[in-house]
């Protein structure tokens, strides 16, 4: 599993059928460890924590949420980000 601690993270997740409700703070690793690309626009987020098991995650749109700090450090694959 890996942790998403932000329950509006995990809803938006949830939402584009990558987890399951109710959220509980955390999504199964093999849901999200092929996901290319992920747009969370909009979705009232403070926090992408979590998001370094995104291993394959080439395109992030975060923008317009509250979050004030990202480590992408674990995202090698990335190219595109709009936050």
């Amino acid at each position: 599993f890996t942790s998403i601690p932000d329950p509006n993270f995990e809803n938006a997740l949830i939402s584009m059928g990558y987890d399951q409700a109710p959220a509980d703070g955390k999504v199964l690793k093999a849901n999200i460890a092929n996901i290319s690309g992920l747009d969370i626009n909009s979705r009232s987020i403070s926090s992408i924590s979590g998001i370094q098991d995104f291993t394959s995650l080439k395109t992030l749109n975060c923008r317009n949420n509250m979050i004030s700090a990202i480590d992408l450090t674990s995202n090698v694959l990335l190219e595109n980000l709009n936050c």
